[in-house]
């Protein structure tokens, strides 16, 4: 008798995106005739053969695989496939910080502080999330930070849900790959001060870098910046951080203070988790707009993107009828 063929799970639909690891594309999966779009990652055929930079693309997937979170952009499977490795991920419609900044420059627009909160609100919630995950069968703790918060790796779907995305040089107690001494991953202008000294380093890493990312969508400037990747790790190793409300008037002296204990150089002075963050700043959200809901914000992101919710939902249903004819 003839063995069934097996229907292949993954369609490749469009490419998004290519970088040093490989590529991103939009894909289809079928699961017992269901089907979802989600997003493929695949690294370069020449890496694989590179056992460390294989084990580090493991890691991320051994990292991320087991988080459930509404903040954390979700892993659903991955495999090896004509010598290739992929891992399938959460398929988030919507746009990055750094292009809601880049938006709003373009238009002369400005984010309201109270969106800025929530934002941080709720990256917040989904980084303390993976900082306490416990395995689920022994209960170890994992210590997973995510050392690579920026702009570019939180996103905002076109629903108004914020997500973490990206753990790709994540640290866990799951690790096999170490970083060498003297080897920075993740982007040096949202690095904390601790990670550029030898020493040693936790989750208020993250926090660091969560705050840097406030800093600047509150005040609509960049913190670290120089001429290259030297001065700013000078600045970042100095942590001189510029008041916010020099920037932007309408922030509080309380928030301040806030931003600023985010962004003290010494982790033992920052706050003690992402939780103790996310509860200061939604008192102080709905001190300052006690009517304040999640509907608010996913009203701003609808209204500010309005041109490519219909462009991408335009895009992504002619892919499909285009993979679906016979």
């Amino acid at each position: 008798m003839e063995k069934k063929k097996k229907k292949k799970e993954y369609i490749l639909l469009d490419h998004i995106k290519s970088g040093g690891f490989g590529s991103i594309s939009r894909a289809l999966q079928h699961i017992h005739g269901l089907e979802r779009l989600v997003v493929i990652k695949k690294i370069k055929p020449e890496i694989i053969n590179n056992p460390e930079l294989k084990e580090s693309f493991i890691d991320e997937i051994r990292t991320t695989f087991p988080l459930n979170h509404p903040n954390i952009a979700q892993t659903f499977d991955y495999g090896e496939e004509d010598g290739q490795l992929f891992c399938v991920l959460e398929y988030i419609q919507g746009v990055t910080l750094r292009e809601i900044q880049k938006k709003l420059d373009k238009t002369k627009g400005h984010i309201d502080l109270t969106h800025v909160i929530y934002i941080v609100m709720e990256a917040a919630k989904g980084l303390h999330y993976a900082h306490k995950y416990k395995d689920q069968f022994q209960k170890n703790a994992q210590r997973i930070v995510h050392r690579d918060i920026s702009p570019q790796n939180i996103m905002v779907n076109f629903e108004g849900i914020v997500k973490v995305i990206d753990f790709g040089i994540a640290k866990a107690k799951s690790n096999i790959n170490t970083t060498q001494a003297g080897v920075y991953k993740g982007k040096p202008a949202y690095m904390a001060p601790e990670y550029i000294s030898p020493g040693i380093y936790d989750h208020r890493f993250d926090q660091f870098s969560l705050g840097v990312v406030f800093w600047e969508l509150a005040t609509g400037k960049k913190l670290f910046t120089g001429k290259n990747y030297i001065e700013v790790i000078k600045k970042i190793h100095k942590c001189e951080v510029p008041l916010p409300r020099f920037h932007n008037e309408t922030i509080s002296h309380e928030l301040q203070e806030i931003i600023l204990k985010m962004l003290n150089k010494n982790p033992r002075k920052r706050f003690r988790n992402l939780e103790i963050v996310y509860a200061e700043l939604d008192r102080f959200l709905h001190q300052m707009d006690p009517n304040y809901t999640s509907t608010q914000f996913k009203d701003f992101i609808q209204q500010t993107f309005r041109s490519e919710i219909i462009w991408e939902n335009a895009k992504i249903k002619k892919v499909l009828e285009a993979n679906k004819k016979p």
